[in-house]
């Protein structure tokens, strides 16, 4: 009786503790946010706003997500997609977008990847290859 209250309570906590977890957006000050991997598990994210101004923050949202989005989808294995940093810059008046995650090549050799974005004034992002 014991051992099976002890599974009991063992499955409860682990059952709360996943439900815990949810994608969250970061905003102008944070230095990371929480985006789910190619796994499905939840990652927390290293992330640098180095922009004076300061965008819309549902422009940064829907930016963020796209980055996030395509760079998982620029890998040949989507499952293995693990973020790690996304760093937005103003390069000259042109905003830039570099993400930084883990996943598997073509070959299926796992490595840190980059792949660096272009975004227009009304938020729209380009993939830069």
């Amino acid at each position: 009786m014991k051992k099976l209250l002890f599974v009991i309570i063992i499955i409860i906590t682990l059952n709360s503790y996943a439900q815990d977890k949810t994608t969250v957006l970061p905003d102008y000050n944070s230095t990371t946010f929480t985006w789910k991997g190619g796994n499905g598990e939840y990652y927390d994210v290293g992330f640098v706003y180095s922009i004076e101004k300061k965008i819309d923050k549902e422009m940064l949202d829907r930016i963020v997500m796209t980055v996030m989005t395509k760079s998982k989808h620029f890998l040949k294995n989507k499952y293995s997609f693990i973020p790690k940093r996304l760093t937005i810059i103003d390069i000259e008046g042109v905003y830039k977008a570099i993400s930084e995650f883990v996943g598997e090549n073509s070959s299926g050799v796992e490595g840190v990847t980059k792949s660096y974005f272009t975004i227009d004034t009304e938020g729209n992002v380009f993939l830069n290859y």
